[in-house]
């Protein structure tokens, strides 16, 4: 939840129902917590979904989707700070204190997003959706095949 208030509730169900539709989602949680190395109190996942992937769905993909709810555009800050989260778990998960990581990242917001948020979204590996009120649209350049930069990089670093 992004706001306090119910439109970011909201948001959030309303996300995890078109991933649902979009991504063959088998399983998916609101506001999901998970440990980080580097935290004492867990991260809130606005909306995890799990897909299968590979060969005959035996393997899965978490995303995490952070969902913004609010009239302040996405800045450079929000897609760092997701990142930096998202590679805490994936430390966390290393040391044993966190049972799975995320593969890939999203944000959805009700806003707009500023040039610099994404340009570091493309850099590191971070999809972009915009829903309008009645659509989701893809913001940037957003590689679904291939490892994000930010994940390979935690992985090179442990």
């Amino acid at each position: 939840m992004t706001n306090g208030n119910n439109t970011g509730v909201e948001l959030e169900n309303r996300v995890k129902l078109w991933a649902y539709k979009k991504f063959k989602v088998t399983d998916s949680a609101t506001r999901y917590f998970v440990n980080g190395l580097s935290v004492t109190k867990p991260f809130e996942v606005d909306v995890w979904i799990k897909i299968p992937t590979g060969l005959f769905g035996w393997s899965t993909t978490n995303v995490w989707i952070e969902c913004k709810d609010r009239k302040a555009s996405i800045k450079r800050g929000d897609v760092f700070n997701l990142v930096s989260k998202a590679k805490d778990v994936y430390q966390a998960v290393r040391k044993g204190k966190q049972d799975l990581y995320f593969d890939k990242l999203m944000i959805v917001t009700t806003s707009r997003y500023d040039t610099d948020a994404i340009a570091l979204a493309n850099q590191e590996g971070v999809a972009c959706y915009l829903y309008d009120g009645g659509k989701y649209l893809l913001f940037n350049d957003w590689d679904w095949d291939n490892e994000p930069k930010w994940l390979r990089d935690v992985k090179t670093a442990s």
